[in-house]
Protein backbone atom coordinates (compact mmCIF):
# COMPACT_ATOMS: atom_id res chain seq x y z
CA UNK A 1 0.00 0.00 0.00
CA UNK A 2 1.26 3.50 -0.96
CA UNK A 3 1.19 6.72 1.29
CA UNK A 4 1.27 10.25 -0.50
CA UNK A 5 2.32 12.95 2.34
CA UNK A 6 4.25 15.57 3.08
CA UNK A 7 6.79 15.73 6.39
CA UNK A 8 10.14 16.57 7.58
CA UNK A 9 13.15 14.57 8.30
CA UNK A 10 13.67 14.21 12.54
CA UNK A 11 16.11 11.76 12.41
CA UNK A 12 18.62 9.55 10.50
CA UNK A 13 20.67 6.58 10.68
CA UNK A 14 23.41 4.96 8.47
CA UNK A 15 22.71 1.91 7.75
CA UNK A 16 25.69 -0.16 5.11
CA UNK A 17 27.22 2.29 2.51
CA UNK A 18 24.80 4.27 1.08
CA UNK A 19 21.39 3.51 2.88
CA UNK A 20 19.47 4.95 5.63
CA UNK A 21 16.46 4.67 8.31
CA UNK A 22 15.03 7.97 8.52
CA UNK A 23 12.05 9.08 11.24
CA UNK A 24 9.83 11.43 9.62
CA UNK A 25 6.96 13.57 10.66
CA UNK A 26 4.45 13.02 8.22
CA UNK A 27 1.09 14.83 8.08
CA UNK A 28 -1.53 12.01 7.90
CA UNK A 29 0.28 9.30 9.94
CA UNK A 30 2.26 10.91 12.42
CA UNK A 31 5.79 9.94 13.26
CA UNK A 32 6.99 6.93 11.22
CA UNK A 33 10.27 5.12 10.25
CA UNK A 34 11.04 4.31 6.44
CA UNK A 35 13.91 3.33 4.73
CA UNK A 36 15.52 5.14 2.26
CA UNK A 37 18.10 2.89 -0.31
CA UNK A 38 20.92 4.52 -1.74
CA UNK A 39 20.02 7.64 -0.38
CA UNK A 40 23.32 8.75 0.06
CA UNK A 41 24.64 8.29 -3.41
CA UNK A 42 24.85 12.05 -4.50
CA UNK A 43 23.08 10.98 -7.92
CA UNK A 44 20.25 9.30 -6.27
CA UNK A 45 16.93 11.35 -6.51
CA UNK A 46 16.48 10.74 -3.39
CA UNK A 47 19.61 12.21 -1.94
CA UNK A 48 18.40 15.78 -1.25
CA UNK A 49 14.95 15.12 -0.65
CA UNK A 50 15.37 13.17 2.67
CA UNK A 51 18.13 15.26 4.41
CA UNK A 52 18.40 16.08 7.88
CA UNK A 53 15.21 18.70 8.38
CA UNK A 54 13.98 18.87 5.16
CA UNK A 55 10.29 19.02 4.52
CA UNK A 56 9.86 17.14 1.37
CA UNK A 57 6.71 15.47 -0.08
CA UNK A 58 7.05 11.27 0.31
CA UNK A 59 5.90 8.72 -1.70
CA UNK A 60 5.90 5.93 0.95
CA UNK A 61 5.03 1.84 0.59
CA UNK A 62 3.91 -0.12 3.81
CA UNK A 63 6.48 -2.87 4.39
CA UNK A 64 6.17 -5.38 7.06
CA UNK A 65 7.93 -3.56 10.08
CA UNK A 66 8.77 -0.07 8.28
CA UNK A 67 8.37 1.97 5.16
CA UNK A 68 10.43 2.34 2.07
CA UNK A 69 10.71 5.81 0.66
CA UNK A 70 9.82 5.22 -3.04
CA UNK A 71 9.71 8.80 -3.79
CA UNK A 72 10.85 12.14 -1.90
CA UNK A 73 10.57 15.85 -3.57
CA UNK A 74 11.45 18.55 -1.36
CA UNK A 75 9.41 21.30 -0.96
CA UNK A 76 11.83 23.19 1.84
CA UNK A 77 15.27 22.96 2.72
CA UNK A 78 16.30 25.37 5.56
CA UNK A 79 19.70 25.86 4.48
CA UNK A 80 20.04 29.06 7.15
CA UNK A 81 19.50 26.25 9.62
CA UNK A 82 23.49 25.30 8.70
CA UNK A 83 24.84 28.86 9.37
CA UNK A 84 24.91 28.84 12.94
CA UNK A 85 25.44 26.39 15.43
CA UNK A 86 23.33 27.63 18.10
CA UNK A 87 20.14 27.75 15.57
CA UNK A 88 21.28 23.98 13.96
CA UNK A 89 21.30 23.10 18.01
CA UNK A 90 17.96 24.35 18.66
CA UNK A 91 16.36 22.92 15.41
CA UNK A 92 17.56 19.37 16.23
CA UNK A 93 16.55 19.92 19.51
CA UNK A 94 12.90 21.16 18.64
CA UNK A 95 12.90 17.70 15.84
CA UNK A 96 13.77 15.24 18.86
CA UNK A 97 10.99 16.54 21.13
CA UNK A 98 7.80 17.15 18.54
CA UNK A 99 9.55 13.71 17.19
CA UNK A 100 8.97 12.15 21.37
CA UNK A 101 5.64 14.08 21.43
CA UNK A 102 3.74 14.13 18.22
CA UNK A 103 1.28 10.80 18.08
CA UNK A 104 2.37 7.86 15.73
CA UNK A 105 0.01 6.24 13.66
CA UNK A 106 -2.79 9.16 13.21
CA UNK A 107 -2.91 12.46 11.41
CA UNK A 108 -0.16 15.52 13.25
CA UNK A 109 -0.74 18.54 10.88
CA UNK A 110 -0.83 20.45 13.17
CA UNK A 111 2.59 19.31 14.70
CA UNK A 112 4.43 19.07 11.33
CA UNK A 113 3.12 22.67 10.72
CA UNK A 114 4.17 24.28 14.37
CA UNK A 115 7.53 22.28 13.52
CA UNK A 116 8.03 24.15 9.89
CA UNK A 117 6.52 27.67 11.75
CA UNK A 118 9.89 27.51 14.46
CA UNK A 119 12.38 26.00 11.82
CA UNK A 120 11.56 28.91 9.63
CA UNK A 121 11.60 31.57 12.69
CA UNK A 122 15.45 30.03 13.40
CA UNK A 123 16.37 30.92 9.20
CA UNK A 124 14.90 34.31 9.93
CA UNK A 125 16.91 34.89 12.88
CA UNK A 126 14.78 37.92 14.01
CA UNK A 127 14.08 36.44 17.24
CA UNK A 128 16.91 35.72 19.85
CA UNK A 129 17.49 31.43 20.66
CA UNK A 130 16.43 31.24 23.85
CA UNK A 131 13.17 32.78 23.43
CA UNK A 132 12.30 30.55 20.56
CA UNK A 133 13.30 27.79 22.32
CA UNK A 134 11.13 28.48 25.32
CA UNK A 135 8.08 29.90 23.32
CA UNK A 136 8.41 26.39 21.11
CA UNK A 137 8.28 24.17 24.39
CA UNK A 138 5.71 25.79 25.93
CA UNK A 139 3.04 25.91 22.94
CA UNK A 140 4.57 21.66 22.40
CA UNK A 141 3.41 20.82 25.71
CA UNK A 142 0.33 22.54 25.11
CA UNK A 143 -0.74 20.95 22.11
CA UNK A 144 0.20 17.25 23.40
CA UNK A 145 -1.85 18.39 26.92
CA UNK A 146 0.59 19.07 28.87
CA UNK A 147 -0.43 22.65 29.46
CA UNK A 148 1.20 24.23 32.53
CA UNK A 149 -0.34 26.29 34.74
CA UNK A 150 0.70 29.69 34.11
CA UNK A 151 -1.64 32.10 36.30
CA UNK A 152 0.68 31.80 39.42
CA UNK A 153 1.90 29.60 41.94
CA UNK A 154 0.04 26.49 42.79
CA UNK A 155 0.67 26.78 46.40
CA UNK A 156 0.13 30.79 47.11
CA UNK A 157 -1.67 31.64 43.98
Amino acid sequence: MQIVTDGIVLREVKTGESDRILTILTRDQGVVSAAAKHSLRLKNKLSAATGLLCWSDFTLFSGKTMYTVDEASAKKIFFELRSTMEGLSLALYMAELTGLLAPEGEAAGAYLDFLAAGLEEICKAKQPVRLLKSAYELRLMSMAGYMPDLVGCRRCG
